[in-house]
């Protein structure tokens, strides 16, 4: 019976050895390729297959605003995506995500803003988008699983944020209180 196993182990053994080997080739051929731009203490982790524990979100005051642009055609949907991510990346928001017409943005808040000066930005949108947005406290950060992990702004209750996006004209937005 021993002998009959024995293979199999050896099998197992040239298998995790297969699997080391290549995770060291891969690592040798990153560190090839990125080994002049990046610091030595990333490579070493690169190097070593060890990741640091990822920050847990901190809570931040931002204001999330969720806008959809209109979609009657897939290059309506390009046009003003496009436009819209140009106008609020000039007015200091941060895209978060991008589903099809759909945007995710947020604007960091100063301490004593009021937010007048987001308004603004939403009211020069334009009559193809339509927006909804609230202000306040959110948890920021890394969230995910180890297979898929993104940085963004956990919001609570987000199915009333994109309720009352669903239901606003085009040309508007909406403001939800928190």
């Amino acid at each position: 019976m021993a002998s009959s196993e024995r293979p199999q182990e050896i099998n197992e053994g040239r298998s995790t050895l297969n699997g080391r080997v290549m995770n060291w080739l891969t690592r040798r051929r990153i560190a090839a390729a990125f080994g002049s731009v990046i610091s030595r203490e990333s490579m070493r982790i690169v190097e070593q297959d060890e990741l640091p524990p990822i920050p847990p979100p901190d809570m931040q005051r931002v204001c999330h605003v969720l806008l959809q642009v209109r979609d009657d055609t897939a290059e309506d949907i390009s046009r003003n995506v496009s436009e819209v991510i140009e106008l609020l990346v000039r007015e200091g928001a941060v895209i978060e995500g991008i589903l099809s017409s759909i945007v995710a943005a947020v604007f960091p808040l100063k301490p004593a803003a009021d937010g007048m000066e987001i308004e603004a930005a939403l009211g020069r949108l334009g009559p193809n988008v339509r927006a909804a947005y609230q202000n306040g406290e959110h948890m920021r950060g890394m969230f995910g699983s180890p297979a898929r992990m993104t940085y963004g702004t956990l919001v609570p209750d987000m199915s009333t944020m994109l309720e009352a996006l669903l239901h606003s004209e085009f040309g508007t937005a909406t403001r939800l209180d928190r």
